[in-house]
């Protein structure tokens, strides 16, 4: 995977030997020295004890070392093409699958690597190393639709065919480490420079004019890096060879005015031969952050920090699960108060991923940095220079060879909506419960809005400029004399607007960074929206006969649906979000009316009274012992029953269709959110047919549709463990559409759906 002394055309030929030998020979293989090589992580050698000194063929599980092997150094193409004639020989081989299925996923070719695994059907096989591959194939699957923030390139100026890593910019200068010589040995995850002699090396910019670092005074047939500065302090990874194949990793300090190895000592962080390396620092020095495999840990190398006390540092502190797995967790980095690290444990996208998470380490913010900056191959060494660009290092094909140093540079993103907000007033006076119409130049109403009592109104826009008119609709003549002023994000008028014959009140939206626009999120229909009733009355209900119009709003009287009421007062609004309050304006042209909330029998719930600014307003009751309390996706709480089937909308398929269609994805996506703002939430996914087809045929096309939906949750970072997916065919229809019973196109489609239920918060 990194530098070797073999050229990629030596390699190659080897695989063409490989080859030979796979298809001539079938005796029964003895994998333990390659096994041991690949332990090792001597891929290079791999190849050539199969090529050299192996002589009995290649059984399954040689196919996936080997393939395993070529696909850490880069040889993609001859990865794929080894297990994929194997697998046209062999089809039925699991560790055959398994290596074509790896090979699959650094081709890129998530989905095919997903549904292959489907065919491994030996039940010894079901494992937690088969139960990660496919979490991985599912994440990808779904990751590889995302759109890409960032643009990402070699510093093809910079890098060189050595080895560059772990950039770090102190005082205007590239400090960085650096092979100085190669060999055909990869090396370990956690030291980049094993046998290849990395040193230190700075340069004045991004130019291949490099210099070693502090006169050279750390240079030597050892392995220095990463490091860090930290107030008077220059801490690094020192690594030296105390017998073949054991290397120790320790941090050592020198003084940062004068560096030198030759005045380093050891930080005394444990007792004990392990390993510590990169380490990383908090603002005030006082506490370290650094990769160990100290005893009692998740798995290989984790993350600890020690605290800087009057008798030294205190003694290391596992980072805990948020951040450890089983894996390797290596390379951080504290960022503005963000912990940046590499690791091979979270789901991604395979080798050392890029991951970033919230100095309190809170589980909701852990995240992967998504390609184009992490890839099949390592990534690590971030380092972030400004809110949209940095560099990290990887050694991915395509820039100068072995580990180099990338550039990124996020992509411009329009926000979707902003905040419009303004005043009105009459004769210096606020007016409220005004109806407000936001108009373009062609006339076209875009959005409406009550003013409150302060004579305040809102109006959600998108990012594009242009021509627009608000108009003030009320039938008192007194509104002709009505004075409109937008305002800034405190509510401070920063700019009147004069009306024309008709009374409107033309504005030009002026740029993005216009002083009196606030940028908002747009809401959406949450998941957990349902239908609410009520009723309008005067005296008693029933005595109501006008059709009258009434809106649900904010608090600021933005409009969010609005209704009219039909006989008797009767009222509906579907699709609304569980709040604790509801506000309602009812516009009854100054009539004392009363408004009652009606259950799904049309009972009265509540009778409501007007306020201050002749709004209504309802708290919702709730029985504690049948209702669940957890996050919606905007983060707010909500109350739903316990036990309730939920239905995802929009989560339709085409007739013997699995694949999701955008409109899913996007209603997929709240129920993500849902899960990763409740972290304790397991739920069952259940999928649905409708009645055409046979009944096995259809229970098991539910089930390929609910492992799809699965697959997508899983695919965004959910614990797969959460979530129970479940194919209930044609038996849970909706409607009346069973089998013998004629139906349209548009009944059946509504039987297709995927509905979720909470097992436990």
């Amino acid at each position: 995977m990194k530098s070797f002394k073999k050229n990629v055309q030596g390699l190659r030929s080897l695989t063409v030997a490989v080859m030979c030998l796979m298809l001539c020979l079938t005796s029964m293989g003895q994998q333990k020295k390659a096994k041991e090589l690949f332990r090792q992580k001597k891929f290079s050698a791999v190849i050539e004890h199969y090529t050299r000194d192996f002589k009995q063929g290649l059984e399954p599980a040689d196919v996936r070392i080997l393939t395993k092997s070529m696909l850490r150094i880069g040889l993609v193409p001859d990865a794929l093409e080894l297990a994929q004639r194997s697998y046209l020989d062999r089809p039925a081989e699991p560790e055959i699958i398994l290596a074509l299925c790896e090979a699959l996923i650094y081709e890129g070719d998530y989905a095919a690597a997903y549904y292959l695994l489907d065919e491994i059907v030996d039940p010894s096989y079901k494992t937690d190393e088969l139960y990660l591959l496919a979490q991985q194939a599912a994440v990808l699957k779904e990751w590889q639709n995302r759109e890409s923030e960032y643009d990402v390139s070699p510093l093809n100026g910079f890098n060189t065919p050595k080895n560059e890593f772990s950039l770090y910019i102190h005082n205007g200068k590239r400090i960085f480490c650096s092979s100085q010589s190669k060999d055909d040995v990869a090396q370990e995850l956690y030291d980049r420079g094993k046998k290849e002699y990395t040193s230190l090396w700075e340069a004045d910019g991004d130019t291949s004019d490099h210099r070693p670092f502090s006169g050279g005074r750390f240079k030597g047939k050892f392995n220095i890096g990463p490091f860090a500065f930290s107030k008077d302090k220059f801490y690094f990874t020192f690594s030296e060879e105390l017998s073949p194949g054991n290397n120790l990793l320790q941090i050592l300090s020198t003084d940062a005015s004068d560096p030198s190895l030759s005045t380093a000592e050891v930080v005394p962080l444990f007792d004990g031969e392990y390993n510590m390396a990169h380490p990383t620092f908090s603002p005030d020095g006082n506490r370290i952050i650094f990769s160990s495999d100290l005893p009692g840990g998740y798995g290989g190398m984790d993350l600890y920090y020690s605290v800087k006390t009057i008798s030294g540092w205190s003694s290391p502190i596992n980072l805990g699960e948020v951040v450890n797995t089983a894996g390797n967790e290596v390379f951080p980095r504290l960022i503005d108060g963000q912990l940046y690290f590499s690791s091979n444990g979270h789901p991604g996208y395979g080798g050392l991923d890029i991951f970033v998470v919230t100095d309190d380490m809170h589980r909701e913010d852990l995240r992967n940095l998504y390609a184009p900056i992490n890839s099949p191959f390592d990534d690590f060494g971030y380092l972030r220079t400004g809110e949209s660009s940095g560099y990290f290092s990887s050694n991915r094909p395509g820039s100068a060879g072995g580990d180099d140093i990338f550039m990124y540079q996020k992509k411009k993103v329009k926000p979707d909506m902003r905040l419009i907000s303004g005043i009105l007033e009459i004769e210096g006076i606020p007016r409220k419960n005004v109806k407000m119409v936001l108009t373009d130049k062609e006339g076209n109403i875009l959005e409406q809005a009550y003013t409150d009592m302060y004579g305040v109104f809102y109006f959600n826009r998108d990012p594009e400029g242009g021509e627009f008119n608000i108009k003030a609709v009320e039938d008192d003549e007194s509104v002709k004399k009505a004075a409109v002023f937008l305002t800034d994000s405190k509510g401070n008028k920063s700019q009147k607007l004069v009306a024309d014959a008709e009374g409107n009140f033309t504005f030009e939206l002026l740029a993005l960074d216009d002083y009196y626009i606030d940028y908002i999120d747009v809401e959406d229909n949450t998941l957990f929206a349902f239908t609410m009733k009520g009723q309008l009355f005067r005296s008693s209900p029933g005595d109501m006969d006008e059709n009258i119009e009434i809106n649900l709003i904010t608090e600021r009287g933005i409009i969010k649906k609005d209704t009219r009421s039909t006989d008797f007062g009767y009222f509906q609004f579907n699709d609304v979000v569980p709040e604790d309050r509801y506000w309602f304006f009812a516009d009854a042209g100054g009539q004392p009316l009363k408004m009652a909330i009606l259950d799904e029998n049309d009972m009265i719930v509540k009778i409501l009274d007007q306020d201050e600014n002749g709004r209504y307003y309802y708290d919702r009751p709730f029985d504690e012992g049948q209702m669940i309390s957890l996050y919606n996706e905007d983060m707010e709480l909500v109350t739903i029953a316990a036990d309730q089937a939920i239905n995802i909308p929009n989560i339709f398929y085409d007739l013997n269709s699995y694949q999701l269609k955008d409109s899913a994805k996007v209603e997929l996506e709240k129920l993500i959110d849902i899960l990763k703002n409740n972290e304790d939430l397991k739920i069952e996914l259940s999928s649905h047919t409708d009645s055409r087809g046979g009944a096995r045929y259809n229970e098991e096309l539910s089930s390929k549709r609910a492992r799809e939906a699965w697959a997508f949750i899983v695919g965004h970072g959910i614990d797969p463990k959460r979530i129970v997916a479940i194919g209930r065919g044609e038996d849970e229809p909706v409607n009346s559409c069973i089998d013998g019973v004629n139906c349209t196109e548009q009944e059946h489609a509504i039987n297709r759906r995927t509905e979720f239920r909470i097992l436990s918060n």
